[in-house]
């Protein structure tokens, strides 16, 4: 697996086309058997992160997009910014799964999030990314890692609920 991140300030699509295409050529990008791309969004607003989701589709179909809302730039009052972090996966593989957390438990939650892990042969760690909510997220780790040992779980809690988190 290799990374690659890229920060754009001041956003604008013909920034972010250009990062786009220059991704699209990478050896990394064309010769990797999936391709996870996370997505740090300071943009709130739905149609914005829906249309910088449709840009990088159009350009990086073989990319399959995660993402949370962060809101460091919002309070530094810094331009709209957006962060590519770009997975490039050879042999090793991933799983996205989402989970809607309304009407549920946070004990609930971590049981969806960690039925089947356990049968995962290769597992070697478990991402997870939340929409901001008051959610004691130690209860649903917890319960999602009962059995997996020692494989770590990390991730972020996003800002607000967007596109990326199934809001």
């Amino acid at each position: 697996m290799n990374q690659r991140t890229y920060q754009i300030s001041g956003y604008t699509e013909e920034k972010a086309r250009k990062i786009l295409l220059e991704v699209s050529g990478l050896a990394e990008y064309q010769h990797a058997g999936r391709v996870l791309l996370l997505v740090l969004e300071q943009s709130w607003a739905r149609e914005r992160i829906e249309e910088k989701i449709r840009l990088i589709q159009r350009i990086l179909p073989k990319a399959e997009i995660v993402g949370v809302t962060h809101n460091d730039s919002v309070a530094d009052n810094k331009a709209e910014e957006t962060r590519l972090s770009f997975l490039f996966f050879g042999q090793s593989a991933f799983d996205i799964r989402r989970i809607s957390l309304t009407g549920k438990s946070d004990w609930e939650i971590g049981k969806e999030l960690g039925r089947g892990l356990c049968d995962l042969p290769n597992l070697r760690g478990v991402m997870t990314l939340f929409a901001k909510r008051q959610r004691d997220i130690g209860e649903i780790v917890e319960t999602a890692a009962k059995g997996l040992g020692e494989i770590p779980f990390f991730g972020a809690y996003a800002a607000a609920e967007s596109p990326f988190a199934g809001g």
